[in-house]
């Protein structure tokens, strides 16, 4: 009776999620967002070779140009309400 039903569900995300897919696409792709981006995800990647997954409430200290020096990305998708972006003290992502 004490499950996590949603993560049993879902599953849990606890780190850096990623697709490949052999497609004829060279773009990479970045998606934060919370849980609510889950159903998207698989969508989305199927139209890119390359996509990262980052849910911000498992990272503290999220650089997105640390991120994108080190993984090549072409494009980056914020999926969810304000508080994928920012928190009341200011930008979750920081620059």
């Amino acid at each position: 009776p004490y499950v996590n039903h949603y993560g049993e569900y879902y599953g849990e995300q606890e780190k850096l999620l990623e697709y490949i897919f052999e497609t004829n696409s060279k773009r990479n792709l970045l998606v934060i967002g919370s849980s609510f981006s889950r159903p998207l995800q698989p969508l989305l990647a199927y139209h890119y070779h390359h996509t990262y997954i980052i849910d911000l409430r498992n990272y503290t200290d999220f650089s997105l140009s640390e991120f994108c020096i080190n993984h090549q990305v072409d494009d980056v998708l914020i999926v969810g309400d304000n508080t994928v972006a920012f928190q009341d003290l200011g930008w979750t992502i920081n620059p």
